[in-house]
């Protein structure tokens, strides 16, 4: 949100991400006529995890979408996640963040892993091939 504009991405009946730049009083309910209320909470990521964090970011679309959130993103230097929604479903998103953070390390690892292990199986791969 800068300047009372919004950046929306939402997927369309393709399931295709869709972007657009709207002003606040443009913002709805899925079904509603009535302008959204949203409230935007910062909620600090510990020193400690945020390279954890930083590599489960690609979880958070997921974790939004389980708290009923509008948005919910990782600033670049992860030491904040910034969520966007209703009152409820900020302090829902609070309950899940706290519960990330604490798994945020062996999630963390188990990304590694899998990542190096697909860099492995490529490179077994091109071995195989040759």
């Amino acid at each position: 949100a800068k300047g009372g504009f919004y950046v929306l991405s939402f997927p369309d009946a393709n399931d295709q991400t869709q972007t657009e730049v709207v002003e606040k009083d443009r913002l709805r309910p899925a079904y509603g006529h009535r302008p959204a209320k949203f409230d935007k909470k910062v909620f600090p990521v510990p020193r400690e995890i945020q390279p954890d964090v930083r590599i489960t970011e690609h979880l958070l679309p997921k974790m939004a979408r389980h708290a009923d959130l509008f948005a919910l993103r990782l600033t670049p230097d992860a030491r904040e996640l910034i969520g966007i929604g209703s009152p409820s479903a900020l302090d829902t998103a609070h309950v899940l963040i706290n519960m990330h953070f604490v798994k945020a390390p062996k999630l963390a690892k188990v990304v590694q892993r899998a990542n190096s292990l697909q860099i492995k199986m490529g490179d077994a791969d091109g071995a195989y091939r040759k």
